[in-house]
């Protein structure tokens, strides 16, 4: 069995929740993000291996200038990620 094996299926489900929030911008997956980082301290997640993940999630919202929200879509990662670091205060 791989050891990193939960650790991947958790940034998996944090790229996927911080994409739908860069898309809609809704409240309530700022809510997933608090409750995402709340299982990732629980699982042990270092915050290096969570900023690394926000850090690839990121590069790809910057990179999607094709509509001209590329700084909106970075922004927006932030927001996700500073709700998602509560946990870790």
């Amino acid at each position: 069995m791989d050891p990193n094996a939960g650790l991947d299926e958790l940034m998996a489900r944090y790229r996927a929740a911080i994409e739908r929030y860069v898309e809609a911008g809704e409240e309530r997956e700022l809510q997933a993000a608090y409750d995402f980082g709340r299982a990732a301290f629980e699982a042990g997640t270092s915050l290096l291996e969570l900023v690394a993940v926000h850090r690839e999630v990121a590069e790809s919202a910057l990179a999607d200038e094709s509509q001209g929200r590329g700084p909106d879509r970075v922004r927006a990662t932030f927001d996700f990620l500073v709700e998602g670091l509560a946990t870790f205060e």
